[in-house]
């Protein structure tokens, strides 16, 4: 993550909600913890990630509720490590 007080790309928001995935997490509140998003912005990116492809998202409909959970798919992995290869190039962190 960039010091102070820069903001994040959306690139980098959208690779730090994958790598949140990636790592086991696969409810929405605790994947916007993990990747300090908003509430708004959390649902906005998963919304983008599931849309085109990178996360997969399952309905429960057990209780009052709708529980939703989310899991990274192929085509997010890759995106994963591309991006890291990248970074390991070009002496970057993202």
């Amino acid at each position: 993550m960039k010091s102070g007080s820069q903001r994040r790309s959306r690139l980098e928001i959208y690779i730090n909600v994958l790598e949140t995935v990636r790592n086991g997490e696969s409810k929405a509140t605790r994947i916007m913890y993990d990747a300090n998003l908003s509430w708004y912005s959390a649902k906005r990116t998963l919304g983008k990630l599931v849309d085109e492809g990178y996360l997969n998202v399952t309905e429960n409909n057990d209780s009052r509720r709708t529980k939703r959970t989310y899991n990274i798919t192929a085509k997010g992995i890759s995106v994963l490590k591309y991006f890291k290869g990248a970074e390991k190039l070009l002496d970057i962190k993202l």
